[in-house]
């Protein structure tokens, strides 16, 4: 056997090799795809959940921020009344003579 007869050995026993592990390449690619896309599905599961989360907690806080202003609201004219009811009064009670 001279060394160009062993190069072409190798060469042809190389492809052999190859050939034989494609399909458990191909399969193994495949089974790697399909675990990533099971991944990427819980992943963006789990994110879903995260917004509708974050969304409940918008939803909380502008009804706690709405109703704080009105409570507000409310405390600043029972305020204003108080202040005209404490002026009418004083008005009353100059006008009284002692």
């Amino acid at each position: 056997m001279t060394a160009t007869d062993d190069i072409m050995e190798y060469g042809t026993e190389k492809e052999t090799i190859l050939r034989d592990l494609r399909p458990d390449y191909s399969q193994l690619r495949q089974q790697i795809n399909t675990e990533q896309a099971t991944r990427q599905d819980k992943v963006f599961g789990e994110m879903d959940k995260v917004k509708d989360s974050v969304r409940l907690v918008e939803d909380r806080v502008t009804e706690v921020h709405a109703a704080a202003k009105n409570s507000v609201q409310k405390i600043n004219t029972e305020i204003t009344y108080l202040w005209e009811h404490l002026a009418a009064r004083e008005l009353t009670d100059s006008a009284i003579p002692s």
